[in-house]
Parts: structure tokens; C-alpha cells; sequence
């Protein structure tokens, strides 16, 4: 179970399964009863199909001179392409299981075909067999970047509400790791540039750069450690994989598309 707070701003983007727990004024409870299932998922296929294909755009920028930084762009968009997956089959999505959801999407309309691309992605199956490494870096990373953000409150709402990061890894990601190492690691790969996207805001830059680890270069203290953990991480993936990753996930896209309709 996800909880999450959403304001007047983000009513429309709240997933159909939502269940209010506090809502005085009743706003989200109305939302919620006004909507069909086909109308939200269509509207957000259809939002995350415009932000998978900027993307990919920076992804096809970016490979020739910075791969590793179109790998980037490509795991962004891939996280709500796998979104767009299952709902394309009528399941609800998951925030952070993703893998095994998908995993039971696909088998619902008798494409595990989609699914082996789709995790392919994410350098599966070899990645799985460093699911110990990854667990190890998304823990230590959080320890060295937590308070920079904590301090800063430019971070995700789990970071500036709690002061250590003991506590969020224990509870919300330890159990992911304990339940389907896949997910753990679809966890780490969205993570990183996740909390990237953060440490760039604090620095007044808004727009994730289509050359990643260019921009980030001269960056120092808590901030560069996150980075040269994360190219750690995505060195798992051979460099020349990446073409082929890029062109998987365009291929994924359009799969959607036929699939929603």
C-alpha cells in the first residue's frame, strides 16, 4: 500500500484506486466518483506518452557523445513506459513494483514477449546477479545524500519530511528487495536520476540536460558522490548495449499506442 499527498494542483493525476483518507472538503472523493476507469487511464497514458518521447529525444541527442547519459533519459522515460504497459491492459499500475506488476499485465494478454523487452531495459537478466551491489548503493548513497537534501528542502517529500534515511530504506525498500529482487532493481535505476532531478533544482537548474554527467561535472560534496555512485550503477550495462536499448524502448512506445488503441 502507497500513501501520498496531493493538492488542488495534482487532483487530475491522482491513480483511479485512490482511496481518501483525509479530504475535508471532499474534493478528491467527488474527483474520484466523476471519473471511469477507460478515461483515466487513457489521460494518462497519454501524459506519460508526452514525457517518454522528450525523453527519448534527449536520448537520441545525447548517444553519440554521452551514452551513459542517454541511458539516463532512456530508464526516465522507460519507468513510465512500463506505467503505460499495464495500463494499456486495464491493470492498475504500481509505484514501486513495476516489474511484478507488469509481469502479471503481460501475462494477462499473453505477451511475455513485451515483458523480456521491457526489462531488458534495465540490463535484466545480468543486472539481477548484482542486486546485492545495487541495494548496497541505493542504501549508502541515501546515507551520504539525505541531510544535503533534508537541509535543503528541494527533495522529494520522503527526504525533507524525515531527518535520516534509515528508517525510509528499512521500511519502503529493504521489503521490495525481500519480496522480488527485479523490482529492487528497476528501484535503483529510477532512483538515482529521480533524486538527480532534485540536486540539479537545488543548483537552480529546472530542466534535466540532455548531457547529464557533462553538467554535473564540477559539482562537489554530498551531490557528486550520488553522481559517481550512479555511474557505478549504470556501468553494469555495457556501453554498447545502449543503441539497441534506445531502439527496444522507441519499439516499446509504439507497442503501447497499438495496444491502447
Amino acid at each position: 500500500m502507497d500513501y501520498g499527498y496531493f493538492g488542488r494542483l495534482q487532483i487530475n493525476d491522482v491513480p483511479h484506486d485512490t482511496r481518501p483518507i483525509y479530504d475535508p472538503t471532499r474534493i478528491l472523493t467527488k474527483t474520484l466518483r466523476k471519473r471511469t476507469k477507460k478515461q483515466l487511464w487513457r489521460k494518462m497514458i497519454e501524459k506519460n506518452t508526452d514525457s517518454i518521447e522528450r525523453y527519448l529525444h534527449k536520448a537520441r541527442s545525447a548517444l553519440r557523445s554521452e551514452p551513459y547519459s542517454a541511458l539516463c533519459h532512456i530508464q526516465k522515460g522507460a519507468a513510465e513506459l512500463g506505467s503505460n504497459l499495464v495500463l494499456a491492459t486495464g491493470t492498475v499500475p504500481s509505484i514501486r513494483r513495476t516489474i511484478s506488476k507488469l509481469e502479471v499485465a503481460m501475462s494477462k494478454i499473453g505477451r511475455q514477449d513485451l515483458f523480456n523487452e521491457y526489462v531488458s531495459l534495465y540490463g535484466m537478466p545480468e543486472t539481477l546477479e548484482k542486486t546485492d551491489f545495487l541495494c548496497e548503493q541505493l542504501e549508502l548513497g541515501y546515507a551520504e545524500v539525505w541531510s544535503y537534501m533534508n537541509e535543503k528542502s528541494v527533495g522529494p517529500a520522503y527526504m525533507v519530511q524525515q531527518s535520516s534515511s534509515g528508517p525510509w530504506f528499512k521500511n519502503r525498500i529493504k521489503p521490495i528487495y525481500e519480496h522480488d529482487k527485479r523490482d529492487l532493481v528497476w528501484i535503483v535505476f529510477v532512483e538515482y536520476p529521480f533524486i538527480l532531478r532534485f540536486i540539479l533544482k537545488s543548483l537552480g537548474t529546472n530542466d534535466f540536460p540532455v548531457k547529464v554527467f557533462e553538467a554535473l561535472k564540477n559539482l562537489s560534496g554530498p551531490p557528486i558522490l550520488w553522481v559517481n555512485r550512479y555511474r557505478r550503477i549504470l556501468n553494469l550495462i555495457p556501453v554498447n548495449d545502449v543503441p539497441d536499448i534506445l531502439s527496444t524502448t522507441e519499439e516499446l512506445n509504439l507497442e503501447v499506442k497499438r495496444l491502447a488503441g
